[in-house]
């Protein structure tokens, strides 16, 4: 964290974006405002009681909430442009 000298706190975060194993540092444009969704949720049940004895809970389904990633407007983006195909011909091959 940074504060300035406003006395206004600025949370930084670095996150390590790869599209199709190209990564933020080989060009591909990563700055967002906020990123969210980055966690994961196990479901778990209860075991049955059998001659008195407890089990713990089993594990089962894994569920992951969607990323979202928030930006504000930029006219020209190599990867605006990519996720526009990808969306518009189902195709996620990385440009050249």
């Amino acid at each position: 964290m940074k504060i300035t000298n406003h006395g206004s706190i600025i949370s930084s975060n670095q996150f390590l974006f790869i599209v199709n194993g190209i990564s933020t540092t080989e060009g591909i444009d990563s700055r967002f405002q906020s990123i969210s969704g980055l966690s994961t949720e196990i479901g778990t049940e209860d075991m049955r009681r059998r001659r008195k004895q407890i089990y713990p809970s089993a594990s089962f389904e894994t569920q992951y909430p969607n990323l979202v990633l928030k930006r504000g407007l930029i006219v020209s983006s190599g990867l605006i442009s990519w996720c526009r195909n990808a969306m518009e011909t189902s195709s996620l091959n990385p440009e050249t």
